[in-house]
């Protein structure tokens, strides 16, 4: 259940109630969060007071009581198939193991908990979705070894992007057409990530503590820890942010803005600081391709906390600075990405087509293009007084070029840049 579907239901009895009856303590938690934006919608008291009530004979125990039993299996599951390299160490290999499946592995928790949470896992959405996971399970175990073929590492690298989509397919309740909630897809993804990443802190330090009293009393279980309840965690912290995310949406949603508010004006000044270094110290990266590299990377990160700052800082009164800060990161982006551009054609031409550098092309192609819809918006947003609305319906909007984009590089560039699949 999203915030969106309480919105858009808010003034129609018989549905507000459906959702209401499907899962009261998620409609509990969702419509806390949502009632700020619509207390003047004629229905909206009456659920406010209605739940306030309801909450005495509640409590949040009894909501973690409904959603911890449908994590636990979900990450018991995770961490099954995460042991198979263990279980069977004659196989595979685990780096090997974990490059083709560590994402299906992660997103594989976290589409079973979305799907059982919100009770959609015998709608026909649910199949294509497992239809989809199977077949990259599938399709990317029969490649042959990454090793030194680059369009099969590529094709790893990308899955986990693809699988991004087929989590979004299903968290949206499948309504992908939807432009307003795949805006809230993308605003719950930025406080996924910072969730996760706090949950896996936390365990980390726990880890670390765990391994100094088991050997204050000699026993060694740092071996036990890395092989094995690393990987447990790291499997399992997508699944269980989505919960906290769930159950305790006025806590998740005031973690992740704060954070992008403090870090998108340093990460502004560093891009500032590094074109500043590249023009002083001459640093070309036509011809040094690790800096190529690290340029793209670079990229990449801020592009997302661009998408990340629009579907979620830049609401409300008194976020004038933000919108400054977000809209010098697009112009600043763009000219890196031209950058980054011209430096790939450079080496085309002078070194020809390889698999990298067709991925690195199409995918600052595809940037670019999205940098200059936002920018275009943006200054609509800042100068012709129009909605912010329009720009986050703009991310929304483009998110399927990059699912196409995505498509390519997974499932056609292994064929296209070896020609020993082609018996595949």
């Amino acid at each position: 259940m999203k915030k969106s579907d309480l919105i858009d239901h808010i003034d129609q009895p018989e549905e507000i109630e459906k959702l209401y009856r499907k899962s009261p303590l998620q409609f509990a938690a969702v419509f806390m969060q949502a009632y700020p934006e619509i207390p003047d919608r004629k229905f909206a008291e009456y659920w406010k007071i209605r739940l306030e009530y309801e909450r005495a004979g509640t409590g949040v125990s009894d909501i973690l009581k409904t959603d911890f039993f449908y994590l636990l299996p979900v990450c018991l599951i995770s961490c099954f198939i995460a042991e198979i390299p263990n279980i069977f160490p004659a196989v595979t290999e685990p780096s090997i193991f974990f490059f083709r499946n560590g994402a299906i592995i992660i997103f594989l928790g976290m589409v079973l908990y979305t799907l059982i949470s919100d009770h959609t896992f015998r709608s026909p959405g649910a199949l294509v979705a497992a239809g989809l996971i199977a077949l990259s399970a599938v399709y990317i175990n029969l490649l042959p070894a990454p090793g030194k073929n680059d369009a099969i590492s590529l094709a790893c690298i990308f899955l986990p992007v693809f699988l991004w989509f087929v989590f979004g397919f299903v968290y949206t309740r499948f309504q992908i057409k939807n432009l307003s909630k795949r805006t809230e897809y993308v605003r719950d993804n930025g406080d996924l990530a910072v969730l996760s990443t706090i949950i896996l802190i936390a365990g980390g330090i726990l880890a670390v503590l765990s391994a100094g009293l088991f050997r204050a009393i000699g026993i060694e279980a740092e071996t036990f820890i890395a092989k094995h309840l690393a990987i447990w965690g790291i499997v399992s912290a997508p699944a269980a942010a989505i919960f906290i995310i769930r159950n305790y949406p006025s806590v998740a949603n005031k973690i992740a803005p704060v954070i992008a508010r403090i870090f998108s004006p340093l990460i502004l000044a560093t891009l500032l600081v590094f074109l500043g270094y590249i023009v002083m110290q001459h640093r070309n990266p036509y011809s040094d391709r690790n800096f190529l590299l690290v340029f793209n990377f670079m990229l990449l990160v801020v592009v997302a906390v661009i998408l990340f700052s629009i579907a979620d800082t830049m609401h409300g009164k008194g976020q004038g600075f933000n919108r400054i800060v977000v809209s010098a990161l697009v112009v600043v982006s763009i000219v890196i990405d031209i950058i980054a551009l011209s430096a790939i054609i450079y080496r085309l031409g002078e070194y020809g087509f390889t698999p990298n550098r067709t991925a690195v092309l199409g995918t600052n192609l595809i940037v670019l293009g999205n940098l200059i819809l936002i920018a275009s918006d943006l200054y609509k947003v800042n100068f012709r007084s129009h909605a912010l609305q329009k720009v986050e319906h703009s991310v929304a909007f483009y998110l399927p070029v990059y699912f196409v984009w995505t498509i390519v590089v997974v499932f056609l560039f292994p064929f296209v840049f070896d020609s020993k699949l082609s018996w595949f």
